[in-house]
């Protein structure tokens, strides 16, 4: 590597690196800065699906264009030797297609025909990094030579790890901008969890405590370089996603929600905004409560804690003190120490008064939704 390779590389990776990059320059500066380094025609971004063998997403300045020929790459990916080869674990850190095949019989295939020939390449080097257990995140250098030398393929295993961590890091900041400016509505009671997802069911923006209770909520370990969706919430998202890319019937008509319950028994009710094809969509998790659950989740709002809510509640059903005691299996003098402590919260004299401001606040906060 001569002192003008070494310089170049240098200064891309300080650029990739600096915090203050803004998110929409950091794909920019990194295929403008690769062009420096490898002659190539056109730089891509992706994230693959191995299981399913899809590709989700290009990026770069010639994103539209890529995301065009997405549909007929998945139609095609068998006859993609290097793909293949990645999907089946043989995949070295840096391979190009002329690893894997000829050039007369890489020509031959639909791959090239309807796919790579339309950006004017003949040749793909790549190398990709997993993301969570199931995406590979890739950098793919396509030009119309053929064959790669080593300096080439040595400069690209030495960026991807730097451009894997400015991505990282973006993506992090993103995260932490979404917790300051509320973009999780914790206020409102039955509502768990809310995120922007892919396609993928990879969580790009949600706050901390959204990500905290979908890992604790489903014993799930989501906390790859990406956080992931667990089943079978991933199960539901594809299937209707393909509903909604296949445009055989009306937004209106699909399965846009689900119920499911986590492996600890909590009903839940998942509810999806479709964003464009290939694109991120928004998803909304809320806790399925019976009307007892979600009577004692509002009246907790009076300032009380769970306990003395559950008191309230079953106060203002018309239960007397003993038969509150047995509903909560606690002592009867701790049923009275609850009331006196709520009657001074709510600064009311007697159990009737308490029970009425109870119901009128449970008949005022009503849900407006039924599950």
């Amino acid at each position: 590597m001569n002192s003008a390779t070494l310089r170049s590389f240098s200064s891309l990776v300080l650029e990739l690196n600096d915090p203050l990059l803004p998110e929409e320059r950091l794909f920019d500066h990194l295929i403008e800065g690769i062009a420096k380094l490898i002659p190539l025609n056109s730089f891509w971004v992706t994230s693959s699906d191995l299981h399913a063998g899809q590709v989700t997403s290009y990026l770069g300045p010639w994103a539209q264009e890529a995301v065009d020929l997405v549909p007929t790459f998945c139609q095609h990916v068998q006859d993609h030797p290097q793909f293949m080869a990645l999907c089946q674990g043989k995949s070295a850190r840096v391979d190009s297609v002329s690893d894997y095949v000829s050039r007369k019989a890489w020509r031959a295939t639909g791959m090239f025909d309807e796919v790579i020939s339309k950006i004017a390449a003949e040749d793909q080097m790549s190398t990709s990094t997993p993301l969570n257990d199931r995406v590979m995140f890739s950098l793919v250098v396509n030009r119309d030579g053929w064959g790669f030398g080593g300096q080439e393929r040595a400069l690209l295993a030495l960026l991807a790890p730097h451009a894997i961590q400015a991505w990282r890091t973006r993506w992090l900041l993103k995260r932490i901008g979404l917790q300051q400016t509320g973009g999780f509505n914790s206020t409102l009671p039955d509502l768990c969890f809310q995120a922007m997802i892919d396609s993928f069911g990879n969580v790009v923006e949600a706050e901390e405590g959204a990500l905290r209770w979908l890992r604790e909520t489903f014993a799930a370990k989501i906390f790859a370089l990406t956080p992931v969706l667990p089943e079978p919430l991933l199960s539901w998202l594809r299937s209707t996603l393909a509903q909604v890319q296949s445009g055989g019937e009306s937004l209106a008509s699909l399965p846009l929600s689900t119920q499911v319950t986590s492996p600890r028994g909590i009903h839940l009710q998942a509810r999806l905004a479709p964003g464009p094809l290939y694109g991120l969509h928004a998803i909304a998790i809320e806790r399925m409560a019976d009307p007892v659950s979600l009577g004692i989740a509002r009246l907790q709002k009076l300032n009380l804690s769970e306990r003395q809510a559950e008191v309230l509640y079953w106060l203002a059903e018309g239960k007397t003190n003993d038969e509150i005691a047995g509903i909560l299996r606690i002592s009867l003098f701790t049923v009275k120490a609850h009331l006196r402590t709520i009657f001074n919260l709510l600064m009311v004299e007697n159990r009737h008064s308490a029970a009425a401001m109870a119901w009128q606040h449970l008949q005022r906060a009503a849900p407006t939704w039924k599950p």
